[in-house]
């Protein structure tokens, strides 16, 4: 789903897992089901831990600092824009969180908190593809341009995956060479020659993530600048949302799940009631498992 004009690239960023999972609270499964249901990505901001969207940037300014692309000032002034573009909300991220782990401890722990429980929806990964590749054509039909569409990838961690970094990090520099070389041999860096750079490297570091994550080998929906319909925007749960337009293709979300996992709780017999009424109740065909984790009432 991620064009970055190199079929090795395509390859190595591209999903293989067949289904991908979404952790979730209890509560929040009925909002799968309903009639105009969506997937919407959040606010980079309201991630966990907001932090990791400084980590592949930063990562990449090492990488050219490292190889003699940048001398040391003009990769400190990278580094002084990048937090900057951050901070003051200048480049924005989108994000929602999958796994190829369906039944991991660490996230339930980390993504169904409280005595309720909750719930790993298991989407089918070619489904969701090929709807997002209808929506892109949607867009193109429009005449908007296809950047404009989320994209499914999967995270790279910074030791696990250093080599595939790396072959990205170098295959970007040479796509916008001029950019980067303008950067460098500026004896004065103005906005413009700063914003080039920025956005050059912000868009592809955004699922880099530090490898103390790696557990949790999370993919992705990415949408980012200029793909932002911030008309379309919605607060759910406190935090703004965006929308991927799932209802615009005409087919039910709940078209896209395959299986669904009960959270180890103490609540799983209510957890698998509702799941039940909700299969039942519009028809849909998904397979319900309960956690293999033994419930533990001291977690």
């Amino acid at each position: 789903m991620i064009d970055v004009g190199d079929n090795i690239l395509n390859a190595k960023l591209a999903v293989s897992a067949s289904t991908i999972y979404h952790y979730t609270s209890m509560s929040v499964l009925p909002v799968f089901f309903k009639s105009k249901a969506d997937l919407y990505c959040t606010n980079s901001k309201c991630l966990n831990d907001p932090t990791e969207l400084y980590f592949g940037p930063l990562r990449f300014v090492d990488y050219l600092e490292e190889n003699d692309i940048f001398d040391i000032e003009h990769a400190r002034l990278l580094r002084v824009n990048i937090n900057e573009t951050i901070q003051q909300d200048w480049f924005d991220a989108w994000v929602m969180s999958f796994s190829e782990a369906e039944d991991d401890l660490s996230q339930w722990r980390g993504y169904v908190s409280g005595s309720d429980g909750g719930y790993s929806i298991g989407f089918n990964r070619k489904k969701l593809v090929d709807a997002l590749s209808r929506l892109t054509r949607l867009e193109v039909d429009k005449g908007d341009h296809p950047n404009k569409i989320p994209i499914l990838t999967k995270c790279w961690y910074s030791i696990k995956d250093d080599a595939d970094i790396k072959d990205l990090y170098g295959y970007m520099l040479q796509r916008y060479q001029k950019d980067f070389q303008e950067y460098q041999l500026s004896s004065k860096v103005n906005d413009d020659i700063v914003r080039n750079v920025i956005a050059t490297i912000f868009p592809m570091s955004v699922h880099i993530k530090h490898d103390a994550f790696r557990g949790e080998r999370e993919v992705r929906i990415i949408i980012t600048v200029p793909g932002c319909n911030y008309s379309k925007m919605e607060v759910l749960g406190g935090k703004p949302r965006m929308p991927l337009g799932i209802p615009d293709l005409g087919i039910p979300l709940h078209s896209l799940i395959d299986k669904i996992y009960l959270s180890p709780h103490g609540n799983q017999d209510s957890l698998l009631a509702q799941a039940i009424w909700l299969k039942k109740s519009i028809g849909a065909n998904f397979e319900i498992v309960r956690s293999r984790i033994p419930y533990d009432p001291s977690r």
